[in-house]
């Protein structure tokens, strides 16, 4: 029996449509390379990255996650957190374990306000594997967040994940100091030091909380060599200062708090420093 022949329009169409889905992905994978090509050159999010990104969504029915991840990061990088955070959701929808998906949510999110909610993000995305990563991102956020306590959480698992990390260390230093928990602030700041981070910010913090602590020997040592490793920043001198008037040397002290004039007049804490060591008993 003669075994049926295979159309060639059927086969045809086939061909053709193997043809069309690689010419569709081919070009999808081009318009999304020059989106992110665009992107690196103006961070501040351009238009044409946001063109090219629309384009390979349009031709691949909306289904390039990269894409869509391209274009969120667009918007949020021009102020537009709200179409961002629909974005990486659709993205997400397409892949639930894409860590820079979550890297990205978690920024979108801190940017609109949603502190708490964009670091469980950012836990997601370092779970998955991108801790240093985040590292980065806990160092650029620690003085800007508005909200210590959640800062402290983030880096505390950062410190759990890599306890060698001696910057995450120094930032877990600052956040305790910044909450006024001076005892763990000495305590991660002298640990960073052991761990060979030799800036100045933790011996600055060291310094100063022990100095709050009622250690002025221990403060006077930490914030001098503060100083001498960064000349330039400002409050180690003032702090010194007061360490010396606890001390009784009032000339050492007026030596700091000019310092601190010299780089920030009209500075009240070291004008009042000042005053109190160049008054007379």
């Amino acid at each position: 029996m003669e075994k049926p022949k295979a159309s060639f329009p059927l086969t045809a169409g086939i061909l053709l449509f193997l043809i069309c889905t690689e010419i569709i992905g081919i070009t999808g994978l081009a318009l999304r390379n020059l989106g992110f090509v665009r992107l690196l050159k103006n961070p501040s999010g351009s238009s044409i990255a946001q063109r090219a990104f629309e384009m390979a969504l349009n031709v691949t029915a909306g289904l390039d996650r990269q894409s869509l991840l391209g274009l969120s990061i667009v918007h949020l990088r021009q102020g537009d957190y709200s179409l961002a955070l629909t974005l990486v959701s659709r993205a997400y929808g397409l892949d639930g374990n894409d860590p820079l998906l979550f890297y990205w949510q978690g920024e979108a999110l801190i940017k609109a306000g949603e502190i708490e909610r964009g670091v469980e993000a950012w836990r997601r995305t370092g779970d998955l594997g991108y801790w240093r990563l985040l590292l980065t991102e806990a160092e650029r956020h620690v003085y800007d967040w508005g909200n210590a306590k959640i800062t402290r959480l983030f880096v505390e698992r950062l410190v759990q994940v890599d306890p060698s990390s001696r910057r995450a260390h120094t930032i877990l230093a600052w956040t305790h100091l910044q909450l006024g928990e001076y005892p763990q602030a000495a305590a991660e700041g002298k640990r960073a030091i052991e761990l060979g981070d030799n800036s100045n910010e933790p011996f600055e913090i060291v310094g100063r909380a022990s100095r709050a602590l009622g250690v002025t020997d221990d403060a006077i040592y930490f914030l001098e060599q503060s100083i001498a490793r960064n000349p330039g920043v400002l409050y180690p001198y003032v702090e010194l200062g007061y360490a010396y008037l606890t001390k009784g040397r009032k000339d050492l002290a007026a030596e700091q708090f000019r310092k601190a004039l010299e780089i920030a007049p009209g500075l009240p804490d070291a004008v009042q420093g000042l005053r109190q060591a160049t008054e007379n008993p």
